[in-house]
């Protein structure tokens, strides 16, 4: 078991595979000159199981793939293969379009859930916020895993003047569709041009939302960085990721390599 100084137990592995992105985001990675480690740098497909297996030695029981993006490494499917040998749930949260790619290493791995980083319903908004015009390949994506019974969460970082005028909109895919909605708070990073004036809170958003739809609070487990709500009437449901105005740091059971 893996306990801090503050007693919380980690048991919740984040490992980022890669640095590179095939997107630039504006708020996470806008440079096009951006430079990325060489692969020969980056952990190998045994190196990732060997330090995963350590860890679930020490009491990890989830693994979480990011990056970057981390299905951008060609042996994306050999990694998610051996880690699918070890007694843990694997999550992996990606900007979706390469999915199909790896479909169906991902099912044979028994991935049940996947976050997949969407702001916008809007093919041109898309390709404002991460200058890339593959919106259609993404949505087309998010089908292909619901179609599979991959449970997909979409993760909005909620941006005031950018896309905070989609709230509803992404709400309303959870009527028909067994998806779930996170809104998150802008925050800053490195480069990303936070202004504070951008940052729309999740109070404000969770208000928007019940205005126009009849909302019921979901149990949150103890180590969970999001607070979910059901929609009656609707197959799918929503949650708020309160990076900003209601840290979640003294419950993190989190551990990052990168």
């Amino acid at each position: 078991m893996l306990k801090d100084r503050y007693n919380r137990i980690h048991d919740y592995l984040r490992l980022s595979i890669t640095d590179n992105c095939n997107f630039r985001c504006s708020y996470c990675m806008p440079d096009e000159k951006m430079s990325f480690l060489k692969q020969k740098l980056l952990m190998s497909p045994e190196e990732i199981f060997d330090i995963s297996k350590i860890f679930v030695q020490l009491g990890v029981n989830k693994i979480r793939l990011t990056g970057g993006e981390p299905l951008v490494r060609k042996d994306f499917g050999e990694i998610i293969s051996k880690l699918s040998l070890l007694p843990i749930k694997i999550g992996i949260t990606t900007n979706g379009l390469l999915i199909d790619n790896y479909l169906e290493e991902l099912k044979n791995a028994d991935i049940s859930s996947i976050n997949i980083s969407l702001d916008t319903l809007n093919d041109q908004k898309f390709k404002t916020i991460t200058q890339r015009n593959h919106f259609a390949k993404v949505w087309e994506n998010i089908q292909r895993c619901m179609q599979e019974n991959i449970h997909v969460k979409l993760n909005m970082v909620v941006i005031k003047g950018v896309n905070d005028d989609e709230i509803i909109d992404f709400v309303n895919l959870t009527k028909d569709l067994p998806i779930h909605i996170r809104l998150i708070e802008f925050m800053p990073f490195d480069q990303n041009n936070w202004n504070k004036e951008k940052v729309l809170s999740n109070k404000i958003a969770l208000q928007k939302i019940s205005e126009q739809f009849s909302l019921f609070k979901l149990k949150d487990d103890k180590n969970d960085t999001d607070k979910k709500f059901g929609i009656f009437g609707h197959s799918g449901t929503i949650s708020f990721i309160s990076t900003l105005s209601d840290s979640f740091c003294s419950t993190c059971n989190r551990m990052r390599i990168t």
